[in-house]
């Protein structure tokens, strides 16, 4: 469906707290590589109604000869965005990156505490923002997404594997992309997107507001703009100070994330011992909002 338009030959599809902002920045610096300012278009889950012109158009500054990609990490979990890039891209490469479940829980919500929301605990947060829990039952996931692609237009990558080899995780992605290795020395060592604490939560929020109103209408680019603009971060978070949580995952969450855990490891054929819990009763165990939506 490409036609004479420029649209994307790989999408990272998430999930989120993943390291796509690593991911990002590896791709960005490629030369043989074209991902537009703004992370996150979101134009296969929210913004599809804006037409294929659109969403064409985040990719018009691609040089001859440079391979186009997209990442927005909501799409994992979103079974109508995923048969949206099937339809509109058949042969595009899919790029997931998977994390321990329960820590990507945790790094979710203290990315909504990052951005000024305020929660009484962690269940009013899973209660508030149901994808903090959807995003990790991977198996219902990444089963859709193999009914939709080929095994071979699939990567899985490793969270685990960025922490203790970001090159080696890197020239993997440069492997299945058939692309040549080059990665930024100083992304070696640098952790991207750290949950920093807001200087001013009121003010932060807003900022948040402003930037989801932003995309709203249309100007992704700017929000990217704004994202990775070092003043602008500078006044919004106190570098270096990273949000200090406790979390007592709920009952249902533990079991259905074991349960999920045991699915994937046949999937894929890993062993995945490291990520399950032990389930241990607590006071509070339903959240039957959350386990009864269906992220479309």
């Amino acid at each position: 469906m490409k036609n004479n338009m420029k649209l994307p030959d790989f999408i990272f599809i998430g999930p989120s707290k993943t390291g796509s902002t690593w991911i990002f920045e590896l791709l960005k610096a490629h030369p043989d590589v074209f991902v537009p300012l703004a992370k996150d278009i979101y134009f296969f889950d929210q913004f599809f109604g804006k037409g294929i012109q659109w969403y064409s158009k985040h990719f018009e500054a691609a040089q001859p000869g440079q391979i186009i990609g997209e990442l927005s990490h909501d799409y994992f979990s979103s079974r109508q965005a995923i048969d949206r890039i099937a339809d509109t891209l058949p042969e595009a490469k899919i790029l997931c990156c998977l994390r321990d479940p329960y820590k990507r829980a945790e790094s979710s919500y203290r990315y909504f505490l990052r951005n000024g929301y305020k929660f009484k605990d962690f269940e009013e947060a899973l209660q508030k923002h149901p994808e903090i829990y959807h995003e990790g039952l991977y198996y219902t996931h990444l089963s859709h997404i193999y009914n939709r692609f080929a095994p071979n237009q699939v990567l899985v990558l490793n969270f685990d594997d960025l922490r203790r080899d970001a090159r080696r995780f890197a020239e993997s992605i440069f492997e299945f992309l058939e692309i040549s290795p080059y990665i930024p020395e100083e992304l070696l060592t640098k952790k991207v997107n750290a949950a920093e604490k807001p200087r001013i939560r009121h003010v932060t929020h807003l900022a948040k507001q402003v930037a989801i109103l932003l995309r709203k209408m249309g100007m992704p680019q700017l929000v990217g703009f704004l994202k990775t603009n070092a003043i602008v971060q500078k006044l919004l978070f106190v570098k270096g100070e990273e949000i200090k949580v406790h979390i007592q995952f709920p009952d249902f969450m533990i079991k259905e994330y074991n349960q999920e855990l045991d699915a994937l490891e046949k999937l894929l054929g890993v062993n995945l011992t490291s990520w399950k819990r032990l389930q241990v009763p607590s006071e509070s165990n339903t959240t039957p909002d959350i386990r009864e939506t269906v992220v479309a």
